[in-house]
C-alpha cells in the first residue's frame, strides 16, 4: 500500500499556487491538454526508480509523476503523450509497456 512507499518515493506534486504558472505552461498556453499514462517499468532497484524520475523531472510538459518501485507502476499527468513519455523512460534503458489494468 502506499504505507509502504519511503517518503523519497513519494508522488512529487507540482504545487497549484505560486508554481502554477512555470515555463512549461507559458510555452504551450493555457490551453493544454492533460493527459494521465499508466506504465509499467522494469525497476529492480532505488537506483532505477531514481533515473526514471530523473527523465520525467526533465520532461516538458509534465505536471506530475509518481514512480512506485514495489509495483513497477509509472503515473504522469501533463501535456504529455503516451508514446512521448514511452520513448523518454525507454532512453534509460528499462523495459517499457502500457499498464494493463
Amino acid at each position: 500500500g502506499a504505507d509502504t512507499i519511503s517518503s523519497r518515493h513519494a508522488p512529487r506534486k507540482v504545487a497549484k499556487k505560486g508554481f502554477g504558472r512555470s515555463r512549461r505552461e507559458n510555452q504551450k498556453g493555457h490551453g493544454a491538454m492533460v493527459t494521465t499514462v499508466h506504465l509499467k517499468v522494469a525497476m529492480m532497484c532505488s537506483g532505477c526508480s531514481g533515473a526514471v524520475e530523473r527523465v520525467l523531472g526533465k520532461m516538458e510538459g509534465v505536471n506530475s509523476f509518481d514512480v512506485n518501485l514495489e509495483t513497477q507502476k509509472v503515473t504522469v499527468v501533463g501535456d504529455v503523450t503516451q508514446e512521448e513519455v514511452i520513448e523518454k523512460i525507454a532512453k534509460t534503458g528499462k523495459a517499457v509497456e502500457v499498464w494493463a489494468d
